[in-house]
């Protein structure tokens, strides 16, 4: 423990406990100058922080103002619409408000498609409610604007499922390029050797091209040609749009590939109907897979786990007593495995793998 009190740092600088108090969190309800001048003499006078006393204070904190369970804030901005049908914001609001759940606290979901919110007003209802820690569940599209990303200066606050340039927080991400390095590797180890993918650009560009990397990554590895041909279709669409069905058939009709990685193995498969008979029979595999998908397996993504992880950090976060930017910013990435469907008719046999499936709550009533 610091035998450095509040109170000593408080009458070097001439300011108040409170004040100092806000500065060792790093909390933006003070000034940015004072709190540089406090963290300067906390570290002149030797303070050291007491990680325990940290902890059990912001739960004291927290408790007094709910009077019951501390509450967190969930905020998402995806209509109940799309939870429906897409599985990664889903799982990720899932895995989040059931860990909070099991760490002792009150998920408040903010869902900003549904109940539009000024920032200004959603501060308020923030601080109105005693919240504490902020967890934002990103989506690529739409995206969330910065003015509600900056109410994380004022909490402990972790960013979930996307990293927005703008926002300074500690990040938890899928490992997208662990999924296409995952995915060619693993249908390498069944044989194929014409192995191709399709990828929406709307969903690799925003990542920098993470899901490429990964694919690309294995025949160099291996000191072999990059033969892995990769088509990016569309723009900014997160799908495999209608009107690039055209395009999709004649890179088809161009590589023939042996089997397919893709994000979108639905529409791949509807791009692919008609086609021939060959091409309605190559095996497609997603490097985002779900159960419900129209495929033979692929890379778990385990979007529950991201969901869940971002509880995590925040309650970290909420004992040490820390809440803003930290000073260096954690990127945290959930490692993906590997599952398969059973085999199917008119399938090549597959030999089954250990599935991660995940059992999760349909939130469109949340």
């Amino acid at each position: 423990m610091s035998v450095v009190a509040l109170k000593d740092i408080a009458r070097q600088v001439g300011c108040s406990r409170s004040a100092v108090s806000y500065a060792l969190r790093n909390s933006r309800m003070i000034s940015d100058t004072l709190r540089a001048r406090i963290q300067a003499t906390a570290r002149e006078l030797g303070w050291r922080p007491d990680a325990e006393l940290a902890r059990r204070m912001a739960l004291v904190r927290q408790t007094l103002l709910d009077g019951e369970r501390p509450h967190l804030a969930l905020v998402i901005n995806k209509r109940f619409s799309e939870l429906t049908s897409e599985h990664a914001p889903r799982k990720h609001l899932a895995g989040a408000r059931d860990y909070a759940e099991e760490k002792g606290y009150h998920a408040d979901i903010f869902n900003l498609a549904e109940q539009p919110l000024k920032p200004a007003r959603l501060r308020n209802i923030l601080h109105a409610r005693g919240i504490q820690g902020i967890v934002f569940l990103m989506t690529l599209k739409p995206r969330l604007e910065d003015e509600y990303l900056a109410l994380g200066d004022e909490f402990a606050c972790v960013v979930a499922g996307a990293r927005p340039p703008s926002a300074g927080f500690h990040t938890i991400l899928n490992d997208y390029h662990g999924a296409g390095h995952l995915g060619v590797t693993r249908l390498l180890e069944k044989g194929y050797r014409r192995i191709g993918a399709v990828l929406p650009r709307g969903v690799d560009a925003p990542l920098t091209f993470a899901f490429t990397g990964g694919l690309t990554s294995v025949p160099r590895q291996r000191s072999e040609p990059a033969s892995l041909p990769i088509l990016h279709t569309g723009g900014r669409e997160t799908h495999i749009a209608e009107n690039t069905f055209a395009e999709v058939r004649s890179w088809y009709a161009e590589h023939e590939p042996e089997a397919i990685l893709t994000t979108d193995p639905d529409n791949l498969t509807r791009a692919l109907a008609d086609v021939s008979p060959r091409a309605e029979a190559v095996p497609i595999y997603s490097l985002d897979f779900d159960e419900g998908q129209r495929c033979r397996g692929g890379a778990d993504l385990r979007q529950y786990q991201v969901g869940r992880a971002a509880v995590d950090v925040v309650v970290a976060q909420l004992h040490r007593g820390e809440s803003g930017s930290p000073e260096y910013r954690r990127i945290v990435q959930i490692e993906p495995c590997w599952a398969e469907k059973a085999s199917g008719a008119g399938q090549l046999p597959v030999k089954r793998r250990r599935t991660s499936v995940v059992a999760e709550r349909c939130l469109v009533s949340a």
